[in-house]
C-alpha cells in the first residue's frame, strides 16, 4: 500500500526503475534518472514535456528528466528502463 502523499520508489531493477512523485522529484531520484529518456504519467494534475501538456491518463517520453515540468500539488509516476541482462 503506498503513503497518502510523499515519493516512492516503486520497482528497482533490473529492467526497470519506477518512482511515485508528489510534485518534483527530489535530487536523489532526478539524479538516479540521470541525462537519459523516461517516461512520465500524471496521475493528479498535469505535468508539461518539452511544452506540451500531459493530463492523467495519459503518458509521454521524456528525452531528460529536466524536460519535465511537474505541477507542484500533482502527483506522477516515472519510469526508465535501467539496462538489466535478459
Amino acid at each position: 500500500m503506498l503513503p497518502a502523499e510523499g515519493r516512492e520508489r516503486l520497482v528497482d531493477g533490473p529492467y526497470v526503475r519506477l518512482d511515485w512523485i508528489d510534485g518534483a522529484p527530489s535530487p536523489a531520484v532526478a539524479a538516479s534518472y540521470a541525462d537519459a529518456p523516461l517516461l512520465v504519467i500524471p496521475r493528479e494534475g498535469e505535468a508539461m514535456v518539452a511544452g506540451e501538456t500531459v493530463t492523467p491518463s495519459q503518458c509521454a517520453l521524456a528525452p531528460h528528466l529536466s524536460d519535465i515540468t511537474f505541477a507542484p500539488e500533482g502527483t506522477c509516476l516515472i519510469a526508465q528502463p535501467c539496462g538489466g541482462e535478459r
